[in-house]
């Protein structure tokens, strides 16, 4: 299973790179007299705000909980620490994805859940 999240996390790295895309496309297009559409400043402002906001904090939280599976420490996965973490969301990816670990093979969801709360916690 965490090969699935390190498909999710390029998957979201690709997404980026798209609507980046897409953002530039949409910027030509507002500044151009010939081309002008009304929506233009609206689609490029919500595409930007989706990139730098749900993409960017699912592809962080995502790497977070990679970082945890893979038995690093929170400091080495993060540092300096930016604005606060989605606690719960890198609980569940981690509960989510933690099958095919070894060393946390035989341990149930909820005390996965609350692995990952401490794990946080300890930096």
């Amino acid at each position: 299973m965490l090969a699935y999240l390190k498909i999710k996390i390029v998957s979201l790295a690709a997404e980026s790179r798209l609507i980046r895309s897409a953002e530039r496309e949409w910027k030509k297009t507002k500044r151009h007299p010939r081309n002008r559409n009304k929506n233009a400043e609206e689609i490029f402002f919500g595409l930007k705000d989706h990139r730098k906001g749900i993409v960017r904090d699912e592809a962080r939280w995502a790497q977070i909980a990679y970082g945890f599976l893979r038995g690093l420490r929170y400091d080495q996965v993060e540092r300096p620490k930016r604005k606060p973490v989605n606690r719960k969301r890198v609980a569940e990816l981690a509960v989510k994805y933690y099958r095919d670990t070894d060393r946390l093979r035989n341990d149930t969801p909820q005390e996965i859940y609350n692995l990952v709360l401490k794990w946080l916690d300890a930096d």
